[in-house]
């Protein structure tokens, strides 16, 4: 499940660096009014957290296509991100006493302004915090390669030059394309032969990686 043979299309998108972010924007939007997916159908992955195209900047772009800002609407501002009702969001920390746990994926359903506390809605239930707990939530349009490991979706994955300097990138990258069910779209950031560096290290998988940067 997941693997290469298994997905229906194979997309390579070569851009720059400074491009990056605005083709992962095209590759999402394309491909929810081709293929008629639901946003939550869609996951960009990343390996990096900060720059234009790390998952930070990229969920605020993201947020900004998928749930914009609605005037009169509540929303919540806590570090780098603004919450609100409709957003998918990521818990970062286990919470044993809210029974949800790091890796869990939810949507915001209600903020309450009022009383400063918002709802979450996870796989398991509903769950309600406080403002003051907001940091242990993120956005999650887009994920990191390690946050989305355990996870399927209909992907596009961001692919970058940090995949080349380490040995373990290649695993990496392994992992953010076996999240695919069906499709997978690669957007390269740098020169074309970053991928080719990458899968060129040893991995101890069959993959079709080799055949993909090609």
């Amino acid at each position: 499940m997941g693997l290469l043979a298994d997905t229906q299309t194979r997309i390579l998108f070569r851009q720059s660096s400074d491009q990056v972010a605005e083709a992962v924007l095209k590759v999402v939007t394309s491909g929810l009014r081709s293929l008629n997916y639901a946003p939550d159908d869609v996951q960009v992955i990343t390996p990096m957290h900060r720059g234009p195209a790390g998952v930070t900047e990229l969920n605020k772009r993201l947020q900004a296509v998928l749930n914009p800002e609605t005037p009169g609407e509540p929303q919540l501002m806590r570090g780098p991100y603004k919450f609100r009702c409709a957003d998918r969001v990521l818990q970062n920390v286990n919470n044993y006493e809210k029974s949800v746990y790091n890796g869990d994926i939810g949507r915001i359903v209600s903020i309450d302004l009022e009383n400063s506390v918002f709802d979450v809605e996870f796989d398991q239930g509903r769950v309600v915090y406080d403002f003051t707990e907001t940091d242990q939530l993120q956005l999650a349009y887009a994920l990191t390669v390690h946050k989305s490991q355990g996870s399927q979706w209909d992907d596009v994955v961001l692919f970058d030059e940090s995949f080349a300097f380490q040995e373990s990138r290649a695993r990496w990258l392994y992992t953010g394309i076996t999240r695919a069910k069906h499709w997978f779209s690669l957007v390269e950031g740098g020169s074309a032969s970053v991928l080719e560096q990458a899968v060129g290290r040893r991995v101890l998988r069959v993959s079709g990686l080799m055949e993909l940067a090609h």
